[in-house]
């Protein structure tokens, strides 16, 4: 969409333009190849003969001597022209164009850019990962200097280029301009022929080059080795102080053994519990990896599964059914209230209950969420599919693939359908939320014409010349109105109707902190959420630092909620498939022109293979605006949803569970029939997914108290010879002290009670009892204890109970799987050492305080046991 009106981040930044000759550009990058070669060569000498050395003092050294080593070196590296101080924190360059602007007005600082708009200071857009917040760390430095001394410099090229990629897209870098040259950096090993510079024989020739980016720009070359220059010599000043004791001649002397290469240390826990943040960090510092196919189709194979579990347990469970309900309307964008000037709060939505005049709101709402949860269903399947074919063709041409030569067209093709999906993932959620959203007055919340006693119809309105404001239409990205109508974030924001059009809102910021997390909260969001902008601010970079902010602050994680914690996961899923597409180098470059080429082709592909997604989202649609009794069952009202699966087993309970099962059942149902009547197409995966065996409660039985029996009096037979008992006389049974124990079957508080009482999970007769065919794991006590909380039996178990987050993540781990952490609240499990191959994801508890409750806890067990075939008996105490 088109920007707003205002003054807002990057709209001031164009690349600002050097006009450079081929004969200076030609000097200057055989200056700075030159620097290199001969830098690199001393780093690699000094690391072959004491890298271990190096190792054990710097990991031996305090945090402050390590900074004053780090801040001489970077001191020392600069140009004589280059007086800036060594980054500080993270994502410096982040940071830095934070830095530029007010964040109240969000307009430009003067005193932070020169006389063409450009960052006075731009060392934190140059060299972002030089940082003492990341490098006064034990490993990133070490990392660095290993890699950079056994690998050459032509290695780091791609990525070193893609580290500036933020301060590149906001302008804030110089921007040599040189037309008709082209510079080589690929497969150059030599100091005078490194970073190159020839003259393009045609422009199609040059065309071509840059769009298959074989080549670079001057602009881009420059940039390489500006930034190499730097490292290189920052690497050998850090080599030389740690080694401060040996002298020059010592250090470099060739009569030295040369020592072999010690083990890499890694922050990488190796408990089972990793992080993906870690990982990210430290490999800005190691030799650019490449791409993992293994790990892309177990992340995308595990987020299918749980959009699957995650739409049949709406389908299954009317407690889990409400609850998404109810999470959805309170990230709705009526949940921001209407500014003061207008009188009064959002009249449509004082009260979702309540409210007589939202019936076309609540059918909308529901279309939404059972549109959007089937729609991501399928959206993963293809994703899952394209990956699969992908794996499939690059293992044929594995052998055939050189990185002088273009890939094999059909193994082009498969990347460029994935990467087309991916990118097309927003503009999909969208479509759903556009489908299923209907515009409404934004004062008098009337759909289509307003009421004539509406404010819009008169002439005045609030002046919002001067303030900073935010025009949302009637469909806003989910992410963009669930942020500002989440509960933490909705006080900060008011909204009031466009003067010259009633179906638009504009969001003002007046109440937002001027300074703090919150503000910073705002601003990355603000960032991620506008499409205008994103291109320019790397949503990768964005959402590192987004997630590094929530973790460095513990108060800034309790200002995005739960749901949008899943949105961002959602969203960090596909950047980070998109990341490991562009690891394919030096092919991925070339991605960007294959797919304008193939473009028609991929669309149509992209149209045949969505075409569910297509059917349902229109059927749904059609079906809240014509049909609203069949949407209208589907809205939580006067307790039409409520289940007391974690109360004591009682008849009353017993029946609202079985009521809330049968309106929950009728609902899709009646949403299904409608469909079918429609025309309207399941995937076969998707079919499936519905046809799944649901668990029901059977009907309440009263069970008879057992009858006591009366106690039979033997005192008269205490005076006959040996107590009147005989050697050989039948024993009574009903004798006391040798008749065996009266069964006692008592129900549970909690939970399910005994198959005495008449509470069955199924309506199907209970068949003969079936041997467990899953191995039995062996566990610790510790772990034992969880897993008897996820699959609940009332006959060997406590009472059901919340669970530690990480207790949850300890029973894991033992029973044989890696945890890894993703962004936001995910966390991904990998089975190590187990017969099964599939991974599974779960969310931390984001409002428990890390606990898991027992209903999800209930709902984990479900997933784990359809996943892996898992029950209460698979688990036993290890000896």
């Amino acid at each position: 969409m088109d920007p707003p009106e205002v003054d807002t981040p990057g709209c001031e930044f164009e690349p600002p333009l050097h006009t450079i000759t081929a004969e200076q550009a030609r000097a200057e990058a055989s200056l700075m190849a030159t620097s290199i070669f001969k830098n690199w060569k001393e780093l690699q000498d000094i690391a072959r003969r004491h890298e271990p050395n190096i190792q054990k003092r710097w990991t031996k050294s305090s945090v402050p001597k390590r900074k004053e080593i780090l801040i001489d070196s970077f001191r020392v590296s600069a140009r004589s022209s280059d007086t800036s101080n060594m980054p500080q924190t993270h994502n410096p360059d982040v940071a830095a164009w934070r830095n530029t602007h007010d964040l109240n007005t969000w307009k430009i600082r003067k005193t932070m850019v020169d006389e063409n708009g450009r960052a006075i200071n731009r060392t934190p857009f140059m060299w972002p990962h030089l940082n003492l917040e990341d490098l006064a760390t034990k490993e990133p430095l070490l990392l660095m200097i290993n890699a950079r001394a056994h690998n050459p410099p032509d290695s780091f090229a791609s990525a070193d280029l893609a580290s500036i990629g933020f301060g590149s897209s906001v302008g804030s870098i110089r921007f040599h301009k040189l037309v008709g040259y082209v510079m080589h950096f690929r497969g150059r090993k030599t100091a005078d022929e490194y970073g190159q510079i020839f003259c393009a024989a045609s422009d199609n020739c040059l065309i071509e080059a840059l769009e298959t980016r074989k080549v670079n720009t001057v602009a881009e070359g420059l940039w390489i080795l500006e930034i190499q220059q730097r490292v290189y010599t920052f690497l050998v000043q850090c080599c030389r102080k740690i080694l401060h004791d040996i002298p020059q001649t010592s250090l470099l002397d060739s009569t030295l053994a040369i020592q072999p290469q010690p083990p890499m240390p890694t922050a990488t826990s190796t408990g089972g519990i990793q992080s993906l943040a870690v990982a990210i960090l430290e490999s800005q510092y190691k030799l650019p990896a490449t791409i993992d196919f293994d790990r892309m189709e177990q992340v995308v194979d595990a987020k299918l599964e749980a959009a699957e579990d995650h739409l049949w347990s709406m389908r299954e469970d009317p407690g889990y059914y409400e609850s998404v309900v109810l999470e959805w309307e309170e990230h709705q964008l009526e949940q921001v209230q209407i500014q003061e000037e207008w009188g009064k709060a959002y009249p449509i939505f004082a009260s979702f209950l309540t409210s007589k005049n939202d019936k076309w709101y609540r059918e909308g709402l529901v279309a939404q969420i059972a549109v959007t949860a089937i729609n991501m269903a399928e959206y993963w399947y293809v994703v899952w599919e394209k990956v699969v074919k992908l794996r499939k063709v690059h293992r044929i041409h594995q052998a055939d693939v050189s990185p002088d030569s273009d890939l094999p067209a059909d193994l082009a093709r498969a990347f460029h359908e994935l990467c087309y999906l991916l990118e097309s993932h927003e503009n999909i959620i969208k479509c759903c939320w556009e489908d299923c959203c209907f515009g409404c007055c934004v004062v008098c919340g009337y759909k289509g014409t307003c009421k004539p006693t509406c404010k819009t119809t008169e002439s005045t309105h609030p002046d919002v010349s001067e303030r900073k404001v935010l025009v949302i239409d009637n469909t806003p990205s989910m992410l963009q109105q669930g942020f500002m109508a989440s509960p933490p974030m909705r006080k900060t924001f008011c909204r009031f109707p466009d003067p010259e059009d009633p179906f638009k809102s504009r969001i003002d910021y007046d109440r937002a902190p001027k300074a703090g997390a919150k503000r910073e909260l705002c601003w990355l969001f603000e960032m991620l959420i506008q499409e205008w902008q994103r291109p320019m601010a790397c949503r990768r970079t964005l959402l590192t630092e987004l997630d590094n902010l929530t973790q460095k602050d513990v108060a800034t994680r309790t200002y995005t909620s739960s749901w949008v914690a899943d949105q961002i996961a959602e969203f960090s899923l596909v950047a980070d498939c998109l990341h490991q597409i562009s690891l394919y180098q030096p092919w991925a470059s070339s991605f960007k022109y294959g797919m304008e080429q193939a473009f028609e082709d991929l669309q149509a592909d992209f149209k045949n293979t969505t075409k569910y997604i297509r059917d349902i989202r229109c059927d749904v649609r059609l079906l809240a605006m014509g049909c609203p009794d069949k949407m209208s069952c589907g809205v939580p009202t006067e307790g039409r949803f409520s289940y007391p699966a974690a109360k004591r087993r009682t008849k009353e309970n017993v029946e609202a569970m079985i009521l809330a099962e049968f309106h929950l059942d009728n609902f899709w149902d009646s949403l299904w029939e409608t469909l079918n009547d429609m025309g309207c197409l399941l995937s076969p995966r998707l079919k499936a997914v519905f046809e799944r065996e649901r668990q029901r409660t059977a009907p309440w039985i009263e069970t008879p108290k057992p009858q006591r029996k009366q106690r039979v009096d033997h005192d008269y037979a205490l005076s006959k010879p040996f107590g009147g008992l005989h050697l050989y006389e039948t024993l009574d049974t009903n004798s006391k002290g040798v008749n065996k124990a009266i069964e006692k079957i008592k129900a549970k508080t909690k939970g399910k009670p005994h198959p005495a009482f008449g509470i069955q999970e199924s309506t199907e007769e209970t068949p003969e009892p079936i041997e467990n065919l899953q191995p039995v794991l062996k566990v610790s006590k510790r772990a034992l204890k969880v897993f008897r909380k996820l699959f609940f039996q009332p006959s060997v178990s406590d009472e059901p109970g919340e669970i530690e987050w990480k207790e949850f993540l300890h029973a894991m781990v033992s029973a044989g799987f890696t945890a890894v952490k993703l962004y936001g609240s995910v966390w991904h499990f990998q089975p190590l050492g187990l017969d099964v191959n599939r991974s599974i994801q779960f969310h931390e508890p984001h409002d428990h305080g890390s606990k898991i409750t027992y209903t999800e806890a209930r709902r984990f067990g479900r997933r784990l046991s359809r996943a892996y075939g898992w029950q209460g008996d698979t688990f036993q105490l290890a000896d």
